[in-house]
């Protein structure tokens, strides 16, 4: 119901839709794949550039799995009923 006469919001959400690119998914998506690729590049020696490109390796190595997992769980919802969803 419209509070004073005015017009209902037509975004159900709080927050305008957003506009533009996701640059902390971007960003981030760039500094992994870059240190990843450094690590079998075998570029960094030593110091904090190698212990970085070893982490992101474990645990990219640790969490390919669930990423598979979670593409293939939201692949299976396009045969279950919207309503069946939605409950």
């Amino acid at each position: 119901m419209p509070k004073c006469g005015h017009e209902p919001d037509p975004t159900p959400d709080c927050h305008p839709p957003r506009k533009g690119p996701d640059w902390i998914l971007y960003g981030s998506l760039i500094v992994v794949i870059v240190s990843y690729l450094l690590f079998y590049l075998k570029q960094p020696n030593h110091g904090l550039l190698a212990e970085f490109c070893v982490a992101v390796h474990d645990f990219v190595g640790m969490m390919w799995w669930g990423v598979v997992l979670g593409i293939l769980a939201v692949g299976f919802l396009r045969y279950v009923p919207q309503e069946r969803v939605k409950q």
